[in-house]
């Protein structure tokens, strides 16, 4: 099976998920379902795995949307591709990705696949769930690629449970701090040899990947 394959049946088991974790918010009946996990595929040779929170509220478009056509993973992914691949949130991710040399597939993904009742938290309990279920094997998909954590809390996860992987931290794409990344990426193309340099040494003196945080202002390790 080769990996388009594989990320289409795991869509399809995230999509077909039975849980209703505490907190979260799946109403299949009504166009709400679990989200997350496409496979950009791109021309460049550095593949990389982009990684944020959980999705955010289904709109009423979106949610007709699967109201008509159900919960098969290839509608979503059909609709991902025609509708969100170039919103702000995934540009902006794009764009940060290819300055820094990453301009190979790209495997989009979430660590929580359900939106959230309470837009500022995610119980822990929903997390534990879906990264045990899901992101640990999503993330053997691409194996070796290095992870973007868009925000502090993907981060930080990514920092503590994914050791072996270099691991590049920014701020969200479209959070309240939104134009961080832009203002990033267009550092970064202004003094690209500097942010390259930086890149490149990805792993500590005992050979182990690092994780580092990339702001406008600052260079975090």
């Amino acid at each position: 099976m080769n990996q388009k394959d594989e990320v289409y049946k795991m869509g399809e088991e995230i999509t077909k998920c039975e849980w209703q974790c505490d907190g979260m918010c799946k109403d299949k009946a009504n166009g709400i379902l679990p989200r997350g996990l496409y496979l950009e595929k791109r021309s460049g040779n550095n593949p990389i795995i982009i990684l944020g929170l959980n999705p955010g509220s289904a709109d009423d478009k979106e949610k007709a949307y699967f109201k008509e056509f159900g919960e098969e993973y290839y509608h979503k992914e059909k609709y991902f591709f025609e509708r969100y691949l170039n919103y702000p949130f995934y540009k902006r991710s794009r764009e940060f990705a290819d300055a820094i040399g990453y301009d190979g597939d790209i495997l989009w993904t979430e660590l929580v696949k359900c939106e959230s009742i309470n837009k500022r938290e995610i119980p822990l309990i929903a997390m534990r769930n879906c990264i045990n279920r899901f992101l640990i094997r999503e993330i053997a998909l691409m194996p070796d690629a290095p992870i973007i954590a868009l925000g502090n809390e993907a981060f930080q996860f990514c920092s503590l449970a994914i050791p072996k992987r270099f691991i590049i931290g920014v701020p969200h794409p479209t959070g309240s701090f939104g134009a961080q990344l832009p203002r990033l990426t267009k550092q970064i193309l202004s003094n690209r040899d500097y942010f390259l340099k930086i890149i490149s040494e990805n792993r500590d003196a005992y050979g182990n990947p690092k994780a580092i945080k990339l702001s406008p202002k600052s260079v975090e390790k």
